[in-house]
């Protein structure tokens, strides 16, 4: 069960126009019959702050030595959550400098430290093992991650063959009941995407429907 202050996010992101429904083409090459992107969430300050509040609350008992956005939009979350909980932050470079100190993680950190990837959302989890690899080559420990949205599509079983816990705020389903029950979405729209993600859905809240 989310809570309040998810619901209400959840709102105000698709007030800000970053769930769109339609036919759309994700970065893996599937389709998808809606959209989530919290790339425009740099340019509302104020809603990037609620979504830091709302993760940092969600953190409550992942143990961290350092936290991570993995590029490019988990950067400026990453940052939002630091500044918001008081988080050292590190991040990776896709490789190593060829020049200077050649880091291939910049920031404060020591052999060891475990590290919490954030992120906006996953769908079958390849991204995030590219993100896992990079630190690990350096002898830092990633166990977790987080995301917003999890869309269910196999991303979880994914890291977990990785030995990595993935914690998301919301799944695709709550998004959908919060939205639904707002009147944000029609009956149509709602069955289209519940359609589209088949018996996946959870038993149950296909009843969100009415």
């Amino acid at each position: 069960m989310i809570s309040a202050a998810v619901e209400k996010l959840i709102l105000d992101l698709f007030e800000a126009g970053m769930v769109k429904f339609g036919q759309f083409t994700l970065r893996s090459g599937a389709k998808s019959a809606f959209y989530f992107d919290l790339r425009p969430i740099i340019s509302r300050p104020l809603l990037l702050r609620q979504l830091a509040g709302v993760f940092v609350e969600q953190m409550e008992g992942i143990v961290c030595d350092r936290i991570a956005g993995i590029p490019f939009t988990g950067l400026p979350l990453a940052v939002a959550v630091a500044l918001e909980g008081n988080y050292p932050m590190v991040f990776c470079r896709e490789r190593s400098k060829a020049y200077g100190t050649g880091r291939l993680v910049e920031g404060d950190h020591n052999v060891g430290d475990r590290v919490l990837l954030l992120d906006d959302t996953i769908t079958d989890g390849a991204s995030k093992l590219d993100s896992v690899e990079r630190f690990r080559s350096v002898q830092l420990v990633v166990k977790d991650v987080l995301v917003f949205l999890d869309r269910r599509q196999g991303g979880e079983a994914t890291l977990r063959r990785h030995a990595v816990n993935l914690v998301s705020v919301c799944d695709v389903y709550d998004l959908l009941r919060v939205l639904f029950a707002a009147g944000k979405i029609v009956q149509e729209q709602y069955e289209e995407v519940l359609s589209y993600f088949g018996v996946g859905c959870p038993e149950g809240r296909q009843q969100q429907k009415g």
